[in-house]
């Protein structure tokens, strides 16, 4: 009856000329149409790897012992990790978005919505402040206004959700290699001049 439902929408969408993909936002993903790990992984490194981290990195590192910056990144993680574990591993089983999972997880249509509320406004503050962070990096390296960089890239990411999470996918397999080598070489660069002992021990 899904399977029905999902081949029904596409038919609708496909004969309406709709431009983009929903992803089964409202239904369970199909289990021909679930990506598998390798992109799965690919696009979460992606959307994890971004240059407010390098800021966030800096600000505790400076305000931290190396030990206790360590400590403070590992025990968040370890924390985040859990529930996205937890909450992965319920959408893979079932093959339901978060909106829908938390839906028939208990809170009903209403604490579903407000639920999707919360990410959607959080989600939103932080696409600006990434765009935010790009534009004023890519102003302060090849020059131009940082808002012309902040439209350029928000349109384009924009686009990319648009057409869907494979489309993503895609653009991750390319992108998420050359982000971390560069990530790689800045770090090997900045940490050239010194020795690993000396960061250890710096106040």
């Amino acid at each position: 009856m899904a399977m029905d439902k999902n081949t029904a929408a596409e038919s609708a969408r496909a004969a309406t000329g709709a431009v983009g993909s929903d992803d089964y936002a409202l239904s369970r993903v199909p289990r021909d149409k679930r990506l598998g790990f390798w992109t799965m992984l690919l696009q979460w490194l992606a959307q994890s790897g971004s240059i407010s981290q390098f800021t966030l990195g800096a600000t505790i590192g400076v305000g931290m012992t190396f030990g206790d910056a360590f400590l403070a990144f590992t025990l968040g993680a370890v924390i985040l990790e859990v529930v996205i574990f937890a909450i992965g591993l319920a959408g893979m089983r079932e093959g339901l978005a978060t909106p829908l999972l938390t839906r028939w997880a208990g809170f009903g249509r209403n604490g579903s919505a407000l639920v999707s509320l919360v990410i959607s406004v959080s989600l939103v503050g932080w696409f600006g402040v990434q765009n935010t962070i790009f534009g004023d990096s890519v102003s302060a390296l090849v020059g131009g206004p940082s808002w012309l960089w902040c439209t350029a890239a928000g349109v384009g990411i924009t686009v990319l959700v648009i057409f869907g999470f494979r489309y993503m996918a895609v653009f991750a397999k390319i992108v998420t290699p050359l982000f971390f080598a560069m990530v790689a070489w800045s770090v090997t660069d900045a940490l050239s001049d010194h020795s690993f002992s000396e960061l250890i021990h710096s106040p």
